[in-house]
């Protein structure tokens, strides 16, 4: 995954967070990024875990907090990035939001 932020890609959640729209060999993911005191975003890191010995045991690697929403050009992704960057015109209805309540 590359380690450049485009700004664009990032949708506002407060002041200080944000989800980073990311596309990486062909695949979408939504990625946790927050805003540093010095004006720079920045994923959030976290280590996987997997099931063993009755528990959840934290791996070695790190990698962005973020949810895959799968092929670039497959049903899901397309739908959560219409909604996401509104270019559905019927993407408040869909969330069940008003206009005025999109942030962007």
């Amino acid at each position: 995954m590359a380690n450049q932020i485009n700004e664009d890609e990032i949708i506002m959640v407060d002041d200080r967070n944000g989800i980073e729209i990311n596309e990486y060999e062909g695949n979408v993911s939504l990625n946790a990024v927050e805003l540093g005191q010095n004006g720079v975003w920045y994923r959030q890191w976290v280590f996987r875990s997997k099931w063993q010995n009755g528990g959840a045991v934290a791996s070695d690697k790190k990698q962005p907090m973020s949810v895959r929403l799968g092929p670039a050009d497959g049903v899901i992704a397309m739908a959560v990035l219409a909604v996401l960057k509104g270019r559905n015109p019927h993407a408040a209805e869909i969330a069940g939001l008003t206009e005025d309540e999109i942030p962007f």
